[in-house]
C-alpha cells in the first residue's frame, strides 16, 4: 500500500500523512533507481503491524470499521460496514496488474515498479485514486454517519469536527490556505481584515475548537520563554544561576520595563493596539483591538519566533507578549466562563485556569514585571520541567532532562551546545489533519493551495448542519 502510494506520486508533490510509512518516500526513490524488484520480505515496521499498530487500529474501531475482540489475537473482526469497504476497496484495485497477481499467486515476495505504480493508481488514498474507487461513498459515509443523532456519539462529534473544516473552507470563499485554520480559531479572522464568520448552526463547535487554539497559544508562550532559557543555558559553559538569567533577562527588556509594576506591563499592551485608560477597564475590548492587522497579535508573534527560533533575545519578549496578550484577551471570558472554557482552563498540565490565578496574584501584591517572571520561571517552567522529566525517568526510564541543577546553578548536560534545540511550534491542530481527510474525500478542492469547496461538500456541510437542525 505505501509503496503504490509513493509510487503514484513519485514524480510530484510526495504524498503526506501515509502513518507508518516513516522515509518510505526516499526509498521508493532510491530502490526503484537501483533495482527493478523491491522484496516484500523485509523487517519494514518496528511495530509488526506497521501503521494498523501504530495508529489506525483504535481509529478504525471508533469509525466502527473494525470490531473489538475479546480475546487479544493477530486476528481481528471486521463489522459489516467494514467488510463493505473491503470489498468496495478490493472492486477499486482489481484490474491492477499488483492485484491479478496477487490472486493468482495468493502471495508476493516481491514488487515491481509497474506493478506498484499500477496499484497505486487505483489504490492510493490520494483525491485522484479515490474519486475513480468504488469505496468513496462507503467511505464518506463512515466519515460522516448521518445515520447518527446523538451528540455525545463520537461519530456526531467527528461529523461536526469535519463540519467545522468545511465551515472554514466556505468562510474563506475559495482563498482558504492551510495555515488559516489557527488564526481563524484563535482570532476569528483567516488574515487581516478577513473576518470569518462561523454558520449559526455551527457557532459554538467552532468555540470548542477556539478553546483548543486557546490552549496552544497559551503553551506557545511558555514554550518562548523556556527556548530563551535554554538557548542562555548552552551558552554557558560554566553553569548559570537563576540570578544571572534575571539579569539577562532584565538588559534584554530594559530596567524601566523590568522594574516596573506588572500592571503597567498590561496597560502599555493595551496602549500598544489602540486602548486607552487603564487595563483592567480596556482588556474588554483588547480582543477585537489586537488583531492581525496589529502585527502584535498572538499568533503575529508566533510567526516571528517561528522564523528566529535560535534569538533568545525575541523569544523572551514574544513569551512574554504571548503571555500578557493572551490574559488581556480571554481575562473577560475567564471570568464569565462558559462550560468549554471551564473544561480547558482546567486541562490537569500546566492548566489556564492556574495562570490567571498566578496572574491575579501577581497583580494584587503590585508586583513588578521582573519578579512575576521570576515566579514564572520558577513555577511553570524548571520546576515543571523536572518534575516531567522525573516522572519519565522513573515510570519510562526515559531521560529527557536538559539540564542539572548543582550548588545554585543550571548546567547544560550533553557534550555538545547545539545537540537540542526546543523546537519553536505550535501544538499540531487536529483540523489540519481533518482538512486532508475532506480533500481525500474530495469535498474540497486546492488550487496553487487554495481550497474551495466541492458541490460535494457544499451538500456534506449543508447536511451536517440540517442534522443539527432536526436531526435526522
Amino acid at each position: 500500500m505505501i509503496l503504490g502510494a509513493y509510487s503514484h506520486h513519485k514524480e510530484g508533490e510526495p504524498i503526506r500523512s501515509l502513518i507508518g510509512a516513516g522515509n518510505g518516500y526516499a526509498k521508493v526513490r532510491s530502490w526503484w533507481d537501483a533495482s527493478e524488484l523491491v522484496s516484500l520480505d523485509a523487517n519494514y515496521f518496528q511495530n509488526k503491524l506497521g501503521g494498523l499498530g501504530q495508529y489506525y487500529l483504535t481509529a478504525m474501531q471508533a469509525m466502527g470499521i473494525i470490531g473489538i475482540n475479546e480475546r487479544p489475537s493477530w486476528v481481528f473482526p471486521l463489522t459489516h460496514r467494514g467488510e463493505n469497504l473491503a470489498n468496495a476497496y478490493g472492486d477499486s484495485i482489481a484490474k491492477s496488474s499488483y492485484a491479478k497477481k496477487l490472486e493468482e499467486d495468493g502471495q508476493l515476495d516481491e514488487l515491481s515498479h509497474k506493478d506498484a505504480t499500477s496499484y497505486g493508481k487505483v489504490g492510493c488514498i490520494c483525491q485522484e485514486a479515490l474519486a475513480q474507487g468504488r469505496d468513496l461513498p462507503l467511505l464518506r459515509d463512515a466519515f460522516f454517519r448521518f445515520d447518527q443523532t446523538k451528540e455525545d456519539n463520537p461519530h456526531v462529534r467527528r461529523r461536526l469536527a469535519l463540519a467545522v473544516t468545511l465551515d472554514l473552507v466556505r468562510g474563506a470563499k475559495g482563498k482558504f490556505e492551510r495555515y488559516m485554520v489557527r488564526p481563524a480559531l484563535y482570532l476569528g479572522e483567516f488574515a487581516a481584515k478577513s473576518t470569518y464568520q462561523p454558520s449559526p448552526k455551527l457557532e459554538d463547535w467552532v468555540f470548542r475548537w477556539k478553546m483548543v487554539a486557546v490552549r496552544h497559544h497559551y503553551t506557545f508562550g511558555l514554550q518562548a520563554l523556556w527556548g530563551s532559557f535554554i538557548l542562555q543555558l548552552r551558552a554557558q559553559t560554566n553553569g548559570i544561576a537563576l540570578s544571572d538569567f534575571m539579569s539577562w533577562i532584565k538588559k534584554t527588556l530594559g530596567t524601566n520595563k523590568f522594574d516596573a509594576s506588572l500592571g503597567n506591563y498590561l496597560d502599555n499592551c493595551c496602549e500598544s493596539v489602540g486602548l486607552s485608560g487603564s487595563w483592567q477597564k480596556s482588556h474588554v475590548d483588547f480582543a477585537k483591538a489586537c488583531l492581525q492587522s496589529s502585527e502584535l497579535d498572538e499568533y503575529s508573534l508566533f510567526l516571528q519566533a517561528n522564523q528566529n527560533p535560535t534569538d533568545s533575545d525575541l523569544l523572551l519578549r514574544v513569551g512574554v507578549q504571548t503571555l500578557a496578550h493572551h490574559y488581556l484577551r480571554f481575562l473577560n471570558l475567564h471570568q464569565n466562563p462558559r462550560p468549554e472554557w471551564r473544561e480547558m482552563a482546567k486541562r490537569e498540565r500546566l492548566p489556564i485556569s492556574s495562570f490567571y490565578k498566578f496572574m491575579e496574584d501577581n497583580l494584587a501584591a503590585n508586583a513588578s514585571l521582573g519578579q512575576s517572571l521570576e515566579l514564572l520561571y520558577k513555577e511553570f517552567l524548571l520546576g515543571q520541567h523536572e518534575f516531567i522529566a522525573l516522572g519519565k525517568l522513573r515510570f519510562q526510564n526515559y531521560d529527557t532532562f536538559k539540564f542539572y541543577y548543582r550548588d545554585g546553578k543550571f548546567y547544560w548536560p550533553f557534550t555538545r551546545p547545539d545537540y537540542w534545540q526546543e523546537p519553536i511550534r505550535l501544538a499540531g491542530n487536529r483540523l489540519s489533519n481533518a482538512l486532508s481527510i475532506v480533500s481525500d474525500l474530495g469535498l474540497v478542492t486546492e488550487k496553487e493551495s487554495r481550497f474551495s469547496l466541492t458541490e460535494d461538500g457544499k451538500n456534506f456541510l449543508a447536511r451536517s448542519i440540517e442534522m443539527r437542525n432536526h436531526g435526522n
